[in-house]
């Protein structure tokens, strides 16, 4: 192929930078982030960002994320910030994700973790330790039976290509390159100024206490503390929120491991250790495993033994499972705690530095493949299809889309309205139940003290209950909201793709002085005209003139008119691209290109793309109302979250002050019994 261009045709535009993409459709790597301190040691690793000087690669209507471009280990990302954590927040990230940067073939789930201290292989896993996805397990995801819980798997397997990455991965080779580039990459990062605060604590601050060592108050015990024995007593709210130096945790109760004890020792110890030896068993190691996905926070290290040795795990987060059916999914976390109830943020810093280096040791691992994009999208946005057939096959992929998308919609809808009625109706009783019973309560006060012990009884009891029944509401509440926000993801990606589609109508049946081209290709003086408008800029016909030369070679012609629209061509015996691109704007909607086969039935194929536009055109207003009325459920769910979560405070306000008052009584008839025995 032979390319001339004017030299001044392109000028410096900031897409004509050879190192950037120019277009979203260049991006095969999203890199997504829950936390602040994660989104940061991946920016601190880029060895470029994109969008510093002006340009903007913008993003598709309706997109509600935000991110950040650039170049990492020679791969183009993006960087994807979640508004929170949990599985809906990363599938609604994941879903706006797909309608902005469609080529995406990979996503990295990068951050902190919670880890299972010993693998099922016998591996002990420590702070600071890299785990990589073989699988997810969204473990909290089934059917509660009376006797026992189901898990239901949700999650598909890898992709043929991820699986065979995650393979490669694994293999002894590139496990040690990985983990030898990850040691190097974080001393990098931990030595800049800007990441002190983020240096490894050191072994001495990496402590496993047994599952059975409660966090608690030790040197001064409350008396909820003093009274918690078994596995299943409570501690008091300070104790959750205390660190374990507060609450005097005793550091000699920890489980005792050798690769701790290497990495304690210093270059005083050059007799019994080499210093290579002492570094070695304090760089980051790299597991690759199961890991569980949840809404929930694991804070137990007996819930997580049991599910670790049911499923088979050794990391816990709650993103992934988000992710994993919208886009290939792997997660790369390193350990900041045990997931137990010492779970702390004194090594939150230094993990996700770990993590976002072991993240650029891995993409220098992954192959780009040759030629995913055709020129029309190294120039400008929008797809390219290279045949009627191909682009036909798009329309029929996109109406199954759309279809599915509504059919979710509609069925997440009715579902909501049921769940928001039921609930709604189930609070209202509790309410009334509550009071009337609250009533009786507060009136025995100072009455005979058998009744009030029944009237304390009672209240206490269904106040209980209740406490036990608004937290299974509130957590179906919160699964009904995560499918919402999924459904409302995929409502957007399906009205978003429908969108593009119809801009093809323009492309293929516009009208100009030249002629109509339509049909086909017209020949004028061995060269092919046709007029292609973009999608905010067209006014006439010499606006966007294009040409490519005679039908025997292939060759690439770019051409500035007097309006400074650059147009590039490229044409074949049987076919043609044109792009168009304007320094220094980007259409508010991408120009869509279509290359146009010579074929017999030609005429048949673009009737029938036709009528194909036409139906998308009639079922967006359905995706405008269907997305709406998601949006509103959403609105509502969340609010009757919001009134879950509040009636459940109120509660536990109730529960301490009856028990107050039953406490207040007893002694007051203690005294009044004392009184007689005196009189006595």
């Amino acid at each position: 192929m032979q390319v001339s261009t004017n030299s001044d045709s392109r000028g410096d535009h900031p897409t004509n930078r050879p190192c950037r993409p120019a277009g979203r459709a260049g991006f095969e790597i999203a890199i997504t982030c829950a936390l602040t301190v994660e989104g940061n040691a991946i920016e601190a690793l880029l060895d470029e960002e994109y969008e510093t000087d002006g340009f903007s690669y913008g993003k598709a209507y309706g997109d509600t994320n935000t991110y950040t471009t650039g170049k990492l280990a020679n791969q183009n990302v993006v960087i994807v910030y979640m508004p929170d954590d949990g599985i809906a927040n990363a599938a609604g990230a994941a879903a706006s994700l797909r309608s902005s940067f469609g080529g995406i073939k990979m996503a990295l789930i990068v951050g902190v973790c919670g880890g299972v201290p010993r693998t099922s292989g016998g591996g002990d896993i420590f702070l600071g330790d890299v785990i990589i996805s073989s699988s997810v397990v969204q473990f909290d995801h089934g059917k509660q039976y009376p006797n026992r819980f189901l898990r239901t798997d949700t999650l598909g397997g890898l992709s043929r290509e991820i699986g065979s990455f995650a393979k490669k991965l694994s293999g002894d080779n590139a496990q040690r390159r990985i983990q030898d580039k990850t040691g190097e990459y974080t001393a990098a990062i931990c030595g800049r100024a800007d990441f002190r605060g983020s240096v490894c604590p050191g072994p001495d601050r990496d402590i496993l206490y047994p599952p059975d060592y409660r966090h608690k108050h030790r040197r001064h015990p409350c008396e909820v503390c003093q009274s918690c024995v078994e596995e299943n007593d409570d501690v008091c709210e300070a104790a959750l929120h205390s660190s374990c130096q507060s609450l005097g945790c005793d550091t000699e109760a920890q489980r005792r491991r050798s690769r701790i004890q290497s990495a304690h020792r210093s270059s005083a110890s050059e007799d019994d250790m080499a210093m290579a030896d002492i570094e070695k068993a304090r760089t980051p190691r790299v597991y690759f495993g199961p890991i569980a996905c949840s809404n929930q926070v694991m804070k137990s290290a007996r819930h997580r033994d049991s599910i670790a040795e049911q499923l088979g795990v050794i990391a816990f987060e709650m993103e992934s499972a988000g992710t994993w059916n919208y886009v290939p999914t792997v997660v790369i976390k390193s350990v900041a705690d045990y997931a137990d109830c010492h779970k702390s943020k004194d090594w939150q810093g230094y993990a996700a530095v770990v993590a976002a280096a072991c993240t650029k040791a891995v993409l220098e691992e992954w192959r780009a493949a040759d030629g995913t994009l055709t020129l029309p999208d190294r120039v400008s946005q929008g797809p390219s299809f290279h045949s009627v057939e191909e682009a036909i096959a798009a329309f029929e992929k996109t109406h199954e889309g759309v279809r599915s998308a509504l059919d979710r919609s509609k069925g997440e809808v009715e579902r909501s309205e049921k769940h928001c009625k039921t609930h709604r109706s189930e609070m209202e009783d509790m309410d009334e139940e509550m009071a009337t019973l609250g009533n009786a309560f507060y009136a025995l006060l100072g009455g005979p003290i058998t009744r009030f012990i029944t009237a304390f009884d009672s209240y206490m009891g269904f106040l209980l209950g209740s406490l036990f029944l608004l937290g299974l509401m509130a957590k179906k509440t919160d699964e009904s909201l995560g499918s919402l926000i999924e459904a409302e993801g995929e409502i957007n990606a399906a009205r978003v793709e429908a969108e593009l589609l119809t801009n093809v109508e323009s492309e293929l049946g516009h009208q100009s002085s030249e002629g109509d081209y339509s049909k086909g290709q017209r020949s004028l003086d061995g060269r092919a005209n046709i007029d292609v408008p973009t999608a905010n800029t067209v006014t006439q016909s010499s606006d966007v003139l294009a040409r490519g030369d005679g039908p025997d070679s292939m060759e690439i012609q770019a051409e500035r008119d007097n309006n400074q629209a650059t147009t590039i061509a490229l044409e074949s015996e049987d076919s043609e691209y044109l792009a168009i691109s304007r320094p220094g704007q980007e259409p508010s909607q991408p120009s869509l290109k279509l290359q146009v086969a010579r074929s017999a039935n030609h005429e048949k194929q673009l009737s029938l793309l036709h009528r194909q536009v036409n139906d998308l055109r009639e079922v967006s207003d359905r995706l405008d109302k269907s997305q709406a009325e998601l949006r509103t459920k959403i609105r509502e769910t969340r609010d009757l979250l919001e009134q879950e979560k509040k009636m459940e405070s109120e509660i536990e306000r109730k529960k301490s002050e009856i028990e107050r008052k039953e406490k207040e009584a007893k002694e007051q008839r203690n005294k009044g019994l004392f009184g007689w025995c005196v009189i006595l």
